[in-house]
């Protein structure tokens, strides 16, 4: 058998959305499709679904997460050998916080630390804001990131 058409050879998604992966196979009958994550082959399950039609070979994926971000191989076998091609699919999950700002009360000439913790993929584009204004980093005001 041979790819007619490939899987796309990379894909990123959002977490929670579905991923969906065909490609055209030809050949002599038959053939079978197997399909790999990480070089283990995969089980039709509630979350991963498989079908095959003579010639489109698709995987469907349900509800992305992050461990499902990995490496994807269709191989397609029959009796006169094989041929495969692969994916990498990445996950990504979108900023939110995980630890909010609290307020804070002062006196006038006190340094003040505010903190938040973010969660989801990194880098983060992070901005700070005054009074619905961008605060610009410098002397007076400084951003860490750990």
């Amino acid at each position: 058998p041979s790819f007619m058409k490939k899987i796309q050879s990379s894909t990123i998604l959002k977490k929670g959305v579905e991923a969906r992966f065909d490609c055209i196979i030809t050949g002599t009958p038959e053939i079978k499709v197997t399909w790999y994550k990480n070089g283990h082959e995969i089980i039709a399950s509630n979350k991963c679904m498989m079908s095959f039609d003579g010639s489109v070979a698709a995987l469907e994926i349900l509800d992305v997460v992050l461990d499902d971000s990995a490496c994807y191989i269709c191989e397609a076998r029959n009796e006169a050998g094989s041929d495969s091609c692969s994916t990498e699919l990445d996950v990504k999950e979108p900023p939110s916080f995980r630890r909010k700002l609290q307020s804070a009360e002062l006196l006038r000439g006190c340094s003040a630390i505010l903190e938040c913790e973010m969660a989801g993929t990194a880098p983060f584009n992070v901005k700070w804001s005054k009074d619905n204004k961008q605060i610009r980093l410098g002397e007076k005001y400084k951003m860490v990131t750990e």
